[in-house]
């Protein structure tokens, strides 16, 4: 049985690589764009991510194993009614066979294909452009993808000033009995023809529009989304009203020192997701998002130094999925920043880590795994006899841990962070026990903490300060201890238990920093030196 992250989240949330920034696709493995397109620098952080399911592979139409064969020519025009000099056409099997694909040169294809229907794709280039023409149900014969039918994805929103920032295509069918992703695009210059309705054809679609089309900052993001089933046809074809919309007031935090941000939103399918690159610019700051309610969003979201380089980087995820228009509320980078559940994988394949705690998640965001900017730590793995199993360099990430005997474990994770955009030095140490059954991945307890923060992720002085504590795991009552001296006194706080959750209030001192202790007997025991300053 393949191991797989459990409890972690979508891939972006592993790390960084996980969520693969990769050409556009429909099986063909060269990019559906133009030259010019391609040239546009989108590299490293900012790249446009996708992540979950790909296209099924796509074998020569020369390889076709023809008994009775039936003759096939295709025809392709580009929008100006041109023949492209070179596109790539794919043919899947309605009936669920093997793939088949080819180069068009100049407008023409000719071949023998085995008899059947197909669903016949390819995206045609017209300078920036890249048309979508797909064939849902045809027979082999004379075919001609026109791409001159091609209707532009670009919605239209009641505010002038809004540019499209970014375009999201995927277009899923039944194939072979089996609901299949067929093609995926991401763009500004993106079209689609409308075709005939067909079983199981759908085209979900999503759009990232900003001041100006700005991908670099804008005091406000719209992401929308629509889904058109049985059939392709023009997406966002009404005007779309901001009222109609989930308004989200967004904070941006910083943590003392000057910062830049920006991260990524898309639509999570489900099966799968285009993450559209959405620059914040200088933190701190605060904006309006607003999102096409009934879908689930999937967002990241990083820290990076004031040059906005992002070659360094904290960076952390959520879904947000607003079922109805109004007012919401967010925090980006305000914490306090701590260890949340994770998961112990035991994988020893490739890139996949044998251990997943994000230690610099919030009450509703999760970080990526180490290794963080300015940080150090490790990870240290004892079985019952307090004898050492495995250890990793690095807090919360271990590779190639293969699954220790059955038993009770500890594991502690320790890490002291100072990044380069933080005014205050902060240590976590934190011991997680659990028991191990078998060899298939295990879920790690876990506490979330929420406080109120300001945008410098700073707490006021002298007033009192509200904690609240969530624990995975366990109904069990935490206790929570306060230092105002970074740890060398404690004192105990009263804490109750209100809905889900444990809260209570403590004093704030007048300056310097608090330090939080949380214990749960038997699960965890987690200590945070300079969980957040006074200012």
């Amino acid at each position: 049985m393949k191991k797989t992250a459990v409890g972690i989240g979508l891939a972006l949330t592993l790390t960084g690589a996980a969520a693969t920034a990769m050409a556009p696709a429909h099986a063909d493995p060269r990019p559906a764009r133009s030259q010019e397109a391609r040239a546009t620098p989108r590299d490293g952080y900012r790249a446009t991510r996708f992540h979950g399911e790909r296209p099924r592979p796509v074998h020569p139409i020369a390889s076709a194993r023809t008994v009775r064969g039936q003759r096939l020519s295709i025809t392709v025009l580009n929008r100006d009614g041109k023949a492209p000099d070179e596109v790539f056409v794919t043919l899947a099997p309605l009936d669920g066979g093997d793939w088949l694909g080819g180069t068009v040169v100049n407008g023409r294809l000719e071949a023998e294909v085995p008899a059947g229907r197909y669903a016949v794709m390819s995206w045609v280039t017209t300078g920036a452009s890249s048309t979508l023409v797909y064939l849902p149900d045809v027979q082999p014969g004379d075919l001609v993808l026109d791409a001159r039918q091609g209707r532009r994805v670009l919605p239209r929103i009641d505010r002038a000033d809004a540019g499209l920032a970014s375009a999201g295509l995927m277009v899923t069918q039944r194939i072979g009995g089996e609901q299949a992703l067929m093609t995926m695009n991401e763009g500004t210059d993106l079209y689609v023809t409308p075709t005939g309705p067909a079983a199981g054809l759908a085209l979900r679609a999503q759009a990232v529009m900003t001041r100006n089309g700005s991908a670099d900052s804008s005091p406000y993001v719209y992401g929308l989304a629509h889904l058109n089933a049985g059939r392709l046809d023009e997406p966002f074809s009404a005007l779309i009203r901001t009222s109609g919309l989930a308004a989200a007031r967004t904070r941006y935090g910083t943590e003392g020192r000057p910062a830049c941000g920006g991260g990524h939103v898309g639509v999570d399918w489900g099966d799968v997701g285009i993450g559209a690159w959405v620059g914040v610019g200088a933190l701190p700051t605060t904006r309006t998002e607003y999102f096409t309610p009934g879908f689930t969003w999937s967002q990241d979201s990083a820290v990076t130094t004031p040059d906005c380089s992002f070659d360094s980087l904290d960076e952390r995820s959520r879904s947000f999925a607003p079922q109805r228009a109004g007012r919401y509320a967010r925090d980006w980078n305000i914490g306090p920043f701590t260890a949340t559940p994770g998961t112990a994988i035991w994988s020893t394949a490739g890139a996949e880590p044998s251990l997943a705690v994000p230690m610099l998640s919030t009450w509703d965001s999760r970080s990526m795994l180490a290794p963080y900017a300015g940080t150090v730590g490790r990870s240290v793995l004892r079985d019952a006899q307090n004898r050492v199993v495995y250890q990793s360099d690095e807090p919360g990430t271990a590779h190639d841990w293969p699954a220790p005997p059955p038993g009770d474990y500890s594991l502690t994770l320790d890490a002291t962070r100072k990044a380069p955009w933080s005014d205050h030095t902060s240590t976590q140490h934190t011991v997680l026990r659990f028991t191990v059954r078998d060899g298939e991945p295990t879920a790690l307890p876990g506490i979330r903490l929420r406080t109120p923060l300001d945008e410098r992720n700073h707490a006021r002085s002298g007033v009192p300060q509200p904690i609240t504590l969530n624990v995975a795991g366990s109904t069990a009552a935490p206790s929570l201890q306060v230092s105002f001296d970074d740890g060398h006194a404690w004192r105990k706080a009263t804490i109750h238990k209100t809905g889900a959750n444990w809260t209570a209030t403590i004093p704030n001192p007048s300056a310097g920093q608090v330090s939080l202790r949380m214990n749960v007997p038997g699960l965890l025991d987690q200590t945070v030196i300079g969980a957040y300053r006074i200012g």
